[in-house]
């Protein structure tokens, strides 16, 4: 399966905050993608999940499947 950044990742995420993702303002996002980013290093630590840096320079994170 192909991976997500972190950014597609939290535009996809149920959030407690009034309006969808399209609606949020570029701060809400920059907070909401802080949230995800820390998640997702967390659940990379605990091997749930691998991340790797693509030639176009963006971060995707995958299910780490055994």
């Amino acid at each position: 399966e192909s991976g997500k950044t972190a950014y597609e990742i939290a535009s996809k995420v149920t959030w407690n905050i009034p309006g969808h993702w399209e609606q949020f303002t570029a701060e809400l996002k920059w907070m909401a993608l802080a949230e995800t980013l820390a998640h997702l290093k967390y659940m990379e630590h605990r091997g749930k999940i691998r991340s790797r840096l693509l030639n176009n320079g963006r971060e995707y994170y995958f299910l780490h499947l055994e």
